[in-house]
């Protein structure tokens, strides 16, 4: 798997986050074991809440209506006819508004860490520490009873633009959330609802796949000036139809990453695959088909301009079973580079062999 320090980067930059300079800051595990995953965004929650703690407590305000003889706010002489009562005692009705922590962000963030507090693979004692102070400003923001997609763009909507750090703690929650599963209990245990186990998303290919592809166009964005970094939608190129709305039934090519300069437009397929080579007892490995036929399809549709050259790479996580790829085609016309990248190198050692892997 993943070493915990290389996830955080990944994450970072899949998020659309700088991350900052160093690793992961103290406290986060180091460990490659069944609970780094949940301890890495465990502590990433309860870091980022106690960071908002320092910087003082964020509130947000809630209306409030009262009626006594001291009203504050706006008055609702109004609704004196109803309350004879308070009339009578020269209380009036007012509305005001006070701060309180019981925001959207705030429930889904004390969700997340109640959760992982509960959840199996157990925490060190040390994140667990970090986590129930970071939580202690919550004690009275109540734990969502749902949480999912929706619920959680719910949230992403109330959220400014520009809060990079309320983003990290939507992110790190969401993915937290999203994999606890319901635990089984042991024979000796009743089962209960509320039991989770966190599943490690490193070992799920399609988690991973979207965190790669994200990655990858990510840091290229950031790392690299030589060349503008998209995510294309093509058309397919010469394609006619007996009727008008056949066209819209064709399935969309979107490019996962496509690096344009002048004189070169690269278009990278991210596959996260531990096995990039398909083989049998029977056959000898071979390159995995579809893969080779949906970058050949991209490449076939390019809009390129006069003297631009277009080149395709496939580019895998390098595992124990992949070994380190370096495959170069010439394939109808085209340049293809099959790829691997380490992600178990040290950090500055994956950004540097990325680098070199675009450059013309």
């Amino acid at each position: 798997m993943i070493p915990v320090a290389n996830l955080y980067y990944l994450l970072c930059y899949a998020w659309g986050i700088v991350p900052p300079r160093g690793a992961v800051a103290g406290g986060a595990p180091h460990a490659d074991d069944s609970g780094a995953a949940l301890s890495l965004l465990t502590h990433l929650l309860s870091g980022g809440l106690a960071a908002r703690w320092r910087r003082g407590t964020p509130t947000a305000f809630e209306p409030v209506e009262t009626v006594n003889a001291a009203p504050r706010g706006l008055l609702l002489p109004g609704r004196l006819a109803r309350l004879p009562r308070a009339a009578a005692l020269g209380h009036v009705p007012s509305r005001h508004h006070r701060p309180t922590l019981d925001t959207p962000l705030h429930r889904l963030l004390a969700t997340a860490l109640r959760h992982a507090l509960a959840a199996e693979p157990a925490l060190t004692r040390e994140v667990r520490r970090a986590a129930r102070a970071a939580l202690a400003p919550l004690a009275n923001v109540p734990t969502l009873r749902q949480v999912g997609p929706l619920a959680i763009a719910d949230v992403l909507r109330t959220l400014p633009p520009p809060d990079g750090a309320a983003h990290l703690l939507l992110r790190a929650a969401e993915l937290l959330l999203l994999n606890l599963l319901p635990a089984t209990p042991l024979p000796h245990q009743p089962p209960t609802s509320s039991a989770r186990r966190f599943h490690d998303f490193r070992a799920d290919d399609a988690q991973m796949g979207r965190i790669f592809e994200a990655f990858v166009r990510n840091f290229l964005r950031r790392e690299q000036r030589a060349a503008a970094v998209s995510s294309e939608i093509l058309r397919w190129r010469g394609a006619t139809a007996t009727a008008p709305t056949a066209l819209s039934l064709l399935p969309v090519m979107r490019t996962d990453i496509t690096l344009t300069t002048p004189a070169r437009r690269l278009v990278i397929d991210t596959k996260f695959y531990t096995r990039p080579l398909a083989g049998s007892r029977f056959e000898s490995a071979r390159l995995l088909a579809p893969h080779l036929y949906q970058l050949l399809a991209y490449l076939r549709n390019q809009p390129a301009t006069a003297g631009q050259r277009i080149e395709g790479m496939l580019l895998y996580p390098a595992s124990a079973a992949s070994g380190t790829l370096h495959l170069d085609y010439q394939l109808e016309g085209y340049r293809v580079q099959v790829r691997t990248l380490g992600l178990s190198a040290p950090w500055p050692q994956i950004r540097q062999s990325l680098l070199d892997l675009v450059a013309d």
